[in-house]
């Protein structure tokens, strides 16, 4: 799989609450709805919780202080 895809599923896992809780509940379930290889999903099963919540905290701070179009316009535009 790529880099892409990693990235996707990563940030998908962190910005949905629902999804990331679904993760810590039955990881093999969630992660067998995307297309990965067994070593990403293993590499993804290694994320402990606290780093999960961490990151969603700083990335939603970031969304409520310079709205989401701004964080957006920052990644294509370093």
């Amino acid at each position: 799989m790529s880099k892409a895809v990693m990235e996707s599923v990563i940030g998908k896992i962190i910005l949905d609450t629902e999804l990331r809780y679904a993760l810590l509940a039955n990881a093999d379930q969630v992660l067998d709805a995307f297309d990965l290889s067994s070593v990403e999903k293993i590499a993804i099963k290694h994320l402990d919780n606290e780093t999960l919540e961490y990151l969603a905290r700083i990335l939603n701070a970031h969304l409520d202080k310079f709205g989401q179009d701004s964080i957006i316009a920052q990644q294509h535009n370093p």
